[in-house]
């Protein structure tokens, strides 16, 4: 193949030398140029040659470089460097010949045995490697083909030989075979003529048909999915067996794009087992966007055509064989009995057309916010069920699918469940911190196998206690601050050397939320009874001896009444928020806002876009960070009335979902920082912005990179004080930065025995702080589906732990002081 690229450079520096000549030329002739005459009339008959033959020359090089950039321009094997541009303050037209290749090649692809384009194929099925291309030679010109697979299986030619292509436009394709070995194939075409050459790769993937087996593992679910190598980390080094994927629906909330045939083919080979799951239109009493009919008949088709879409979505993804998939129902509570009726019609036919298509079918949903026992009446009721009841806000070894209120045991029982029991929660394993949802199987998942004939699924034994998860902690001064262990609210007026227990005791019963605390004395904590669904905020304003309870009516407005989480924020003893996270799948953040300007005496609800953490500086202007994939950052300036999406100018050349967004800080009413974790494989960092207008425009303050091989998933810790001082942790292994007032350079901080994994930080001055550090660790052989122990090795056993550690010298050194 002829490679231009000396010739181009050769043609771009002639021209540039000719340029320069009749430049210095014409700045010469002063009055020439006065007059506005022809440059050109006045030079020697030798330098009239020079120049013509040698730009006629350029000109031929540099159209040839264009041609063959323009056949290559698809080419993923070879590339061809751009010739060097004259500078325009001596650009002028050239004597350009054209030279265009008559036979050019513009694309390539898979496709299966009627011509349906296709990537995902399964052993010794045919396949068609179709090609196009344009014929300008005006009749048949003969071409050379040459077709060439490489993959597992090793490398072989499919076949060489020439091809008379027709005028104009035209389409060839090569049938073969699918090759037996499972993997990951590239289909390269090599087209010659009259001494030119173009080549087109596009890519496959080979699977063994996908099947339906009944898990009795943890699996995890998130809005937007890992990476390849973030899932293997986690496959090593954490509890976990299957991951959910939200693979379509109008309701989707993530792009995950990501999220192809590839993607899944790896991580199943990793030994992941799957949870397909399709998010559209939801109940029509619902406060979703998208709603399906309120009319039955209506909504009985509209769930034949959502699950005609979702069974397509999973054949793309290679899932076209034996497969369960699951409809995600989000919660209407408070529905009238037509809505209720609506909905079991579009499920109806979900189910329905799934069988059709030889599917299994299975639904997502709140036992009681989604009406399961509606479900049951249905004719042909779903498969499987899929249900969202938290009780725990950690991972849990001995989770169970039974036990789950408003749902009795003897439903959906022979296998048929999946239980989602803690929700939007940061575990660590293997380095990598996560946002979750945290579930466990006894039912239908569904497997690429890495056999042609997988047997049945190994148990394996979880550990039977889980030490009480460290949830939430706050140093109010370098000696005092409290923790939330448990079910209990522990504090320390000593630096952690001792710590009491000053859970109130009408909340002992309950669920610990959230809790802050002004200073010392004045603080809150909000608890939910897990009967009743009742919250009440406790307030002390003695260090927590005493505590005043007062309700907090909840106005769900169609929202699960049951919670994931609450966030507590006081500006002063008067003013505050507490905001709350209801229950939903990972694919949605549904949340809801209260304000009191009496203590906690009385609540207002203002409205809240999404479910997460608040900040407010004032009465009037405050933030809320998260959403379903942690990107979102909203401000109001009305108390919550409103919100809108907060601008940073960040320049980014990765997806929003890679995005993870801060709370801001304010060290008084103006100035203030956020920060962004920006997960971008190729250049992961966090960047910082200040304010000095209270938020209302922001401008790059500093950045640093991060370490690639442990690329962040959340929100990385980051502690802002006074000034600008801050300290950042870095995820993985132990690493620690700051920032002084008095520059822009974060420095490594030499933190010695400070545990990697830190999830939490808050300082209450340059040299005091708490750490909390989560370490997840497993040990013993993690078998993949079907593989049994082998001799010699234990079972696996993974345990979660959350410690507290402080500093008193910048963070130099640490210290544990765990309740």
């Amino acid at each position: 193949m002829w490679r231009p690229k000396l010739s181009a450079i050769i043609a771009a520096q002639l021209s540039i030398i000719e340029l320069d000549i009749l430049a210095e030329y014409y700045r010469s002739d002063s009055q020439h140029s006065s007059r506005g005459g022809c440059m050109f009339k006045n030079l020697p008959k030798t330098l009239w040659k020079v120049l013509l033959v040698s730009v006629f020359i350029g000109g031929i090089l540099l159209q040839a470089t264009q041609i063959a950039a323009k056949t290559n321009s698809d080419s993923t094997a070879k590339s061809v460097a751009s010739p060097t541009p004259i500078p325009t303050q001596y650009k002028f037209f050239l004597p350009i010949l054209s030279s265009s290749p008559q036979v050019k090649l513009s694309s390539a692809w898979t496709a299966d045995s009627n011509g349906n384009p296709k990537t995902t194929f399964v052993p010794g099925e045919t396949i068609r490697f179709y090609t196009t291309g344009f014929n300008n030679s005006g009749s048949t010109a003969p071409a050379g083909f040459t077709w060439y697979e490489e993959g597992p299986c090793g490398s072989k030619t499919l076949s060489i030989e020439t091809v008379n292509v027709s005028v104009d436009g035209w389409t060839i394709y090569k049938t073969s075979v699918v090759p037996d070995c499972i993997g990951i194939y590239t289909f390269t075409l090599n087209i010659s003529y009259e001494g030119q050459i173009a080549s087109y790769t596009t890519a496959f993937v080979v699977n063994y048909p996908s099947v339906v087996v009944s898990s009795t593992r943890q699996a995890f679910d998130r809005c937007n999915i890992p990476t390849t190598s973030q899932m293997q980390k986690w496959w090593t080094n954490s509890p976990y067996y299957g991951v959910n994927l939200y693979i379509g629906g109008i309701s989707r909330g993530c792009a995950n794009f990501g999220l192809n045939e590839f993607w899944v083919h790896i991580v199943s080979q990793q030994g992941w087992e799957l949870i397909p799951t399709w998010v559209g239109p939801q109940a029509p009493c619902s406060p979703f966007k998208y709603r399906m009919s309120s009319n039955a008949i209506t909504a009985y088709q509209e769930g034949r055509m959502e699950a005609s879409a979702a069974a397509s979505a999973a054949a793309s993804l290679g899932l076209s064989k034996d497969r369960v998939i699951y409809y995600d129902l989000e919660g209407y509570a408070s529905a009238t009995l037509p809505c209720r009726s609506t909905v079991q019609s579009f499920l109806m036919g979900w189910t329905e057309r799934l069988h059709e298509l030889g599917v299994w079918s299975g639904v997502y949903g709140a036992a009681y916010s989604s009406y399961m026992n509606d479900w049951v009446s249905i004719s042909p009721p779903p498969d499987y069920v899929w249900i969202a009841s938290w009780y725990r806000s950690y991972f849990d070894p001995n989770a169970s699918v039974w036990g789950v209120k408003n749902l009795s045991d003897s439903l959906w029982s022979n296998h048929q469940r999946i239980r989602q029991y803690a929700g939007d929660h940061v575990e660590t394993w293997g380095g990598i911190s996560f946002t979750i949802d945290s579930n466990i199987a006894d039912g239908a998942v569904t497997k690429l196998p890495e056999t042609v004939s997988p047997s049945s699924n190994a148990i394996v034994p979880e550990p039977t206690a889980n030490s009480a998860q460290l949830r939430e902690m706050q140093q109010v001064s370098p000696e005092q601050g409290w923790a939330i262990q448990g079910q209990q609210i522990w504090w320390t007026g000593d630096g952690g050397s001792k710590w009491k227990d000053i859970t109130p005791p009408p909340a002992r019963s309950n669920d610990l939320l959230a809790a802050q605390f002004l200073d010392e004395y004045q603080g809150w904590l909000l608890v939910q009874n897990p009967e009743t669904n009742e919250l009440t905020i406790f307030r002390t304003k003695d260090g927590g001896a005493g505590w005043q309870p007062f309700p907090v009516e909840i106005s769900t407005s169609g929202l699960d009444p049951h919670l994931q989480g609450a966030y507590v924020n006081f500006i002063d003893p008067q003013t505050g928020w507490v905001a709350l996270k209801h229950v939903s799948s990972s694919n949605f953040s549904l949340g809801s806002l209260y304000g009191t300007v009496d203590g906690g005496q009385t609540w207002s609800n203002p409205s809240l876009p999404i479910g997460g953490p608040i900040y407010f500086i004032d009465s009037t202007r405050g933030w809320v960070a998260g959403g379903a994939s942690g990107n979102e950052l909203y401000v109001t300036s009305n108390g919550g009335k409103t919100w809108e999406t907060q601008g940073l100018p960040l320049n980014l050349e990765n997806e929003t979902g890679l995005l993870f967004p801060g709370l801001p800080s304010f060290s008084d009413g103006r100035t203030g920082y956020v920060s962004v974790t920006i997960a971008d494989p190729e250049n992961p960092r966090v960047e910082v912005f200040v304010s000095e207008n209270a938020g209302a425009s922001w401008s790059p303050y500093t950045a640093f990179p991060l370490d690639p091989e442990v690329l962040p998933g959340s929100q990385i810790p980051l502690e802002i004080l006074d000034q600008g001082q801050l300290y950042v942790a870095s995820p993985g292994p132990a690493q620690l930065f700051s920032l002084g007032p008095s520059t822009t350079e974060t420095l490594p901080v030499s933190a010695a025995s400070l545990p990697g994994n830190v999830l939490n930080m808050d300082f209450s001055q340059p040299s005091s702080g708490w750490v909390q550090v989560q370490a997840g660790e497993c040990q013993g052989y993690k078998p993949k589906p079907g593989e049994s122990i082998p001799p010699g090795q234990s079972l696996l056993n993974c345990e979660m732990q959350s410690l507290l550690y402080k500093t008193t010298d910048g963070g130099l050194t640490w210290t544990q002081i765990n309740p």
